[in-house]
């Protein structure tokens, strides 16, 4: 029997090694990875320096229920003040609410101290202020603040004439209290002056005065006055966010325009919501970035794709960080 030293056989194990690498190599080929058409044309727009700049608007105007991630309940709820007057802990939102009859400012009020009732977990009594302005002028300088207290509202509504004080559902009345749901009269429309004290009020606001109705119609019928649309998709665009928490709304109205699979592409790391004209979310398509596209084009932080028809669509582009200010840019380039 022959043996093999220990020199010799690590010599053996050495020549079968790379023999075997230069075999597994004969059908090596050389492959160049790159980005496709669609990939380089929204890199090329993200780096472009000319751009469009669109406005987007702040939704937390007409009611806090738009803030936040899950705006379901805004989009369906008919009730411009509802319970949004007081947060989860019972706390009162300082916050004013200027009433609209006709073309005459009716009323200021400010909602000032709740009872929360934690047995049938509503609110049992409330004190509200309020400003009547007889005269309809938006001046409130020369008005007079009442107060009153209301109780018992967990189980039976309250009705309040601002002209006349407290009264039955038989008789004209401008808002209701029914346990922390404030429901305003058909007849009325609102503003929400958000942050503003009854104290320091003297004048009415011009604009964003809202009657009853779904918070979707509410939110076209607000972006359509102030015509916050976006109108360059095949441009750099370069949408500023007055507040990062509630902004970043803008209408699309794709009418007119032939049915098509879009790609959003944005340089922060921002989620975007779509609803189409009858208020239902479209969920994207895809969202996955290439490893091309993150090796090649680091500007790419977002990516999603939409199959979208020809009708109007309600837009929101929601930063995943809190600022007081933010800005992004917005490239929309054609899917395959």
């Amino acid at each position: 029997m022959t043996y093999l030293n220990r020199k010799t056989r690590v010599a053996l194990v050495f020549l079968f090694t790379v023999a075997a690498l230069l075999i597994s190599c004969e059908g090596f080929e050389e492959e160049t990875y790159a980005m496709t058409e669609i990939e380089e044309s929204a890199c090329a727009l993200l780096n472009d320096t000319l751009e469009v700049t669109l406005d987007t608007y702040d939704m937390a105007h007409i009611s806090p229920a738009w803030s936040g991630y899950d705006i379901s309940a805004a989009l369906t709820t008919n009730e411009r003040i509802g319970s949004s007057w007081f947060d989860v802990d019972h706390l009162i939102i300082n916050d004013t609410y200027v009433f609209l009859a006709d073309a005459d400012t009716l009323a200021a009020l400010q909602f000032k101290a709740l009872v929360y009732d934690e047995t049938t977990n509503t609110v049992d009594s409330v004190e509200v202020e309020y400003l009547y302005n007889a005269g309809g002028s938006p001046d409130f300088t020369a008005a007079v603040a009442d107060t009153i207290l209301v109780t018992g509202i967990n189980s039976s509504s309250a009705y309040l004439n601002f002209e006349s004080g407290l009264v039955t559902s038989a008789d004209v009345w401008h808002i209701q209290f029914d346990g922390g749901t404030i429901k305003q009269n058909d007849d009325l429309k609102v503003n929400r002056v958000v942050g503003q004290s009854l104290s320091t009020f003297s004048s009415a606001p011009s604009g964003n005065y809202f009657s009853e109705g779904s918070g979707y119609d509410i939110a076209l019928e607000k972006l359509m006055t102030d015509s916050l649309y976006l109108q360059y998709p095949d441009s750099l665009n370069y949408l500023n966010l007055s507040n990062a928490l509630d902004a970043g709304f803008i209408l699309w109205d794709r009418t007119g325009q032939r049915n098509k699979t879009l790609v959003f592409n944005l340089d922060e790391y921002v989620s975007i919501f779509i609803w189409d004209s009858e208020g239902t979310m479209i969920a994207p398509k895809d969202n996955s970035i290439s490893m091309e596209t993150i090796s090649y084009c680091s500007a790419v932080k977002v990516r999603e794709v939409f199959d979208l028809q020809e009708e109007l669509y309600l837009l929101r582009f929601r930063p995943h960080e809190s600022a007081v200010d933010w800005n992004h840019h917005l490239a929309i380039v054609e899917g395959e």
